[in-house]
């Protein structure tokens, strides 16, 4: 055996061992170890990526979680970039080694954590079909320059099928008039219903403002999932893109006839602006109907709105009539984090709710509010006493 030959089964036993190593180490031990299999990140690739299988063995778990180690090292703002470029070019020639498609895909989905694209290699991998979803994933998630524009090079000479992902993966990025419009109105033309909703949101994203006509009319159509999905994807757009109140008329529609978070949300903003009144009417109108995601949204907005300030007796009021547990729950985390002092009488006396889940939400939000709980109100929260 040449000498070449035996240093190289001696750095491939380092590595091994080093990884074997990092699978069950404390934080700062795996920190260590998994920097020392960065310097030398070719030969630690070299004996790694072979060992990577779609069997999740010992040996493939430890390869995993030892690549997984690297990446987040190398991924960190604090790495150097440079050593960064050069480790994915390496990741990126390990690729063939990798002995399945699982493991290979497992690997393709490092560079969005890197967020560094070695474009030639990538580009390979995603005109390969069986890896076109995985990589295009991965380059949308990276969001570097080099990912848009091999996005928008596969664009140019893509199907049908694979035109639609590269559209919405590229919207992404926001930039205006990045899609070809003649080969969206092909696309539009040819889109299967499913297909649509991608392809609207695509469009809106890229200020190809040549879809809303087909979108009302397909919230006027008879399939309900496509006329649901236009109504979210229109309310979105006209809560982030229009006037306050300029389409007043066309977001009450879209949410008395499609009520979902999205369409609530567009409703909730226009009103903040030009209805207050009618705004806290829908809040508590939602509130009351007890659906949970809407609850959701309505909690979100309320948490959000600077109309609503915590001494609003109008507030505590609404809360204080609240009966379902799961309400109170919600209204003592939004007071806890409000910091305002003039919740405090509301959430002292839920301390003593038959409630269990309120008892210990108002005592999590007095804490946030007061400090610590003296003895018998946290003796209170824990036991229900009549």
């Amino acid at each position: 055996m040449s000498q070449k030959s035996e240093n190289l089964n001696e750095r491939s036993a380092w590595v091994l061992e080093t990884a074997s190593g990092l699978l069950w180490a404390k934080p700062a031990v795996g920190k260590k170890l998994a920097k020392s299999l960065l310097s030398q990140a070719e030969a630690s690739l070299k004996a790694l990526v072979p060992r990577l299988s779609e069997s999740n063995d010992q040996a493939a778990q430890e390869a995993f979680f030892a690549l997984e180690g690297m990446v987040i090292l190398a991924g960190a703002e604090d790495f150097d970039p440079e050593l960064r470029n050069s480790f994915a070019v390496a990741l990126a020639d390990s690729l063939p080694s990798a002995a399945d498609h699982y493991s290979r895909s497992q690997l393709i989905r490092f560079f969005g954590s890197l967020g560094v694209i070695p474009k030639a290699q990538l580009g390979y991998w995603l005109n390969q079909e069986e890896y076109f979803e995985i990589t295009l994933q991965t380059l949308a998630q990276a969001g570097a320059e080099n990912a848009f524009e091999l996005i928008q090079e596969k664009m140019a000479e893509a199907g049908h099928r694979q035109f639609c992902a590269l559209a919405t993966a590229i919207s992404q990025w926001g930039e205006a008039y990045s899609i070809d419009e003649q080969r969206m109105q092909t696309a539009l033309a040819e889109a299967k219903p499913e297909e649509l909703p991608g392809l609207w949101l695509a469009c809106l994203r890229t200020e190809l403002n040549i879809v809303f006509d087909s979108m009302m009319a397909a919230c006027k159509g008879k399939s309900k999932s496509l006329a649901a999905n236009a109504a979210n994807i229109l309310a979105d757009y006209y809560c982030g893109h229009e006037e306050p109140g300029s389409n007043i008329d066309l977001v009450d529609w879209l949410y008395h006839d499609y009520p979902a978070p999205a369409t609530f949300q567009a409703l909730y903003k226009t009103l903040e602006q030009i209805e207050p009144e009618a705004m806290l009417t829908l809040l508590w109108e939602t509130i009351k109907q007890g659906e949970p995601l809407m609850l959701d949204k309505a909690f979100e907005m309320l948490s959000m709105g600077p109309q609503l300030p915590f001494s609003s007796e109008c507030l505590l009021k609404r809360f204080a009539d609240f009966k379902p547990a799961d309400l109170k729950v919600r209204a003592l985390r939004l007071l806890g984090e409000s910091k305002h002092l003039i919740a405090r009488p509301y959430v002292m006396s839920c301390l003593w709710d038959p409630s269990a889940e309120v008892r210990a939400a108002a005592a999590e939000a007095a804490e946030k509010l007061l400090g610590k709980l003296p003895q018998e109100y946290a003796l209170a929260a824990a036991v229900y006493r009549k």
